[in-house]
């Protein structure tokens, strides 16, 4: 995945073809709400001991030590459940009050963060969640695969054992980490802003986002980088069984000179599949067609979604009169993007029939992935807030409501999903020189 923000905005001072999304746009995590958030921090106690006798009765709310609960005033903010042997304390939503449905019995007789059979969400241990995730309101929170990176931008891929990163500086890396947990790992360093990133079962791709620029590989077991393709500040690199694939936003002094290309895994000559584009950005593939964004210096109505066969041919325009499109995705049916300067997620059929606004008032929505049940989202934030307000989105295919899946992330880029889990980049905070960023993983909804 490529990011597409002005590197002014993250203090890099590195221009973008007029396709610098970094300055434009601005930083963003899952909305996690915390026990202490959740109607002014009361907790219901769900054990009725001696000194707390009215523990689950509606309007009455308990704190408690082990199996010793008291009672306190509905506006005091005892404090969460810390999971400790006897602490079984249920949020104080109106699932746990008598008047308006179930009392909180407790204690919990699931292994796992869900909902009890007596209709209560339970705030109890991290039993059931990921990596020892916290369950919160019924939900496991998100976990931190790796910390201090430095500006994980937008690049970020998964495979059946590893997350796989690139830090986007000058000098930058090429990171993984395991899923099972474990410290990270380098598998190229001293890049020159490394930032789109795919990976093989043999090989790590990536592209080298500068002037000159590259896309470049190395070995999954060790070794050194080896370069594969020039270009002229690459966005995103993607792969097949026997090519792969990359876009060129193109040469800042002369708009319209990106393009999307192709070359064999294997060594041979590039092919140009699309030429004359307008920041050419981030790029994905069906069976049959390559998909991607044209950024076009995020201009309101400037940028395009197209699409043109994998072997070459027509480019087709799926979605004209953009505004900073963004990240994009693809299943067996549509096409998916963000504008990023409209503030919107949308889908198109792969026609580009069909066209539909599937939420609006994102702060700058960046990069989409998408499953066979929900479509997913970063969505950066504020500058006001120096986008520590960022959020990790997810929205059921078959309608319904935008599900906030992380809150409060310090500007979150990439995004990517496996069979159970979403994973997203945090690219950190000014005041640490974005040396701060992350690796996170939550899991679906």
């Amino acid at each position: 995945m490529a990011l597409r923000l002005a590197m002014i905005g993250l203090g890099l001072g590195c221009a973008r073809f007029g396709y610098d999304r970094l300055g434009e746009l601005e930083l963003l995590p899952r909305v996690t709400t915390s026990v202490g958030e959740l109607d002014g921090g009361v907790l219901s106690e769900r054990d009725a001991e001696p000194d707390g006798s009215a523990c689950g009765a509606a309007g009455v709310s308990c704190t408690c030590s082990g199996s010793d609960c008291t009672e306190v005033p509905r506006d005091a903010a005892p404090a969460p459940c810390d999971g400790s042997a006897g602490c079984t304390q249920c949020v104080d939503d109106p699932a746990c009050q008598g008047a308006t449905g179930p009392v909180c019995t407790g204690p919990s007789t699931l292994a796992t963060c869900a909902r009890d059979a007596d209709g209560c969400w339970y705030v109890a241990n991290s039993s059931g969640c990921w990596l020892g995730g916290l369950c919160q309101n019924g939900a496991c929170q998100p976990v931190t695969l790796a910390s201090g990176q430095q500006n994980p931008a937008g690049g970020i891929t998964v495979d059946a054992t590893h997350v796989y990163w690139t830090n986007f500086r000058s000098p930058g890396g090429v990171m993984r980490a395991p899923l099972a947990g474990g410290a990270p790992e380098p598998l190229a360093a001293s890049e020159n802003n490394p930032l789109g990133i795919s990976v093989s079962a043999t090989n790590v791709y990536w592209v080298n986002r500068t002037n000159p620029g590259a896309v470049q590989t190395a070995p999954l077991a060790g070794g050194s980088a080896s370069p594969l393709a020039s270009a002229v500040f690459p966005e995103d690199v993607v792969l097949d069984a026997t090519s792969y694939y990359w876009t060129d936003s193109g040469d800042p002094a002369a708009p319209g000179s990106g393009s999307v290309s192709k070359a064999p895994l294997a060594g041979g000559p590039a092919q140009t599949l699309a030429s004359n584009q307008y920041g050419a950005s981030d790029l994905v593939l069906d069976a049959s067609h390559v998909y991607w964004t044209n950024y076009a210096a995020g201009g309101a109505g400037a940028g395009n979604v197209s699409k043109v066969p994998r072997d070459g041919g027509t480019v087709t325009i799926l979605a004209p009169g953009r505004s900073g499109p963004y990240g994009i995705a693809v299943d067996g049916s549509n096409v998916y993007w963000t504008d990023s300067m409209g503030g919107t997620l949308s889908r198109a059929d792969l026609n580009g029939n069909a066209i539909t606004t599937l939420a609006t008032n994102q702060n700058l929505p960046l990069y989409v992935a998408v499953d066979a049940t929900h479509v997913y989202w970063t969505a950066r934030g504020t500058g006001a807030a120096d986008y520590s307000d960022g959020m990790v989105m997810a929205l059921p295919l078959a309608g319904g409501e935008p599900i906030v899946l992380a809150s409060g992330q310090n500007a979150p880029g990439g995004i990517t999903v496996d069979a159970a889990t979403v994973y997203w980049t945090t690219n950190g905070t000014p005041a640490n020189n974005y040396d701060d960023g992350t690796v996170m993983a939550v899991a679906k909804p």
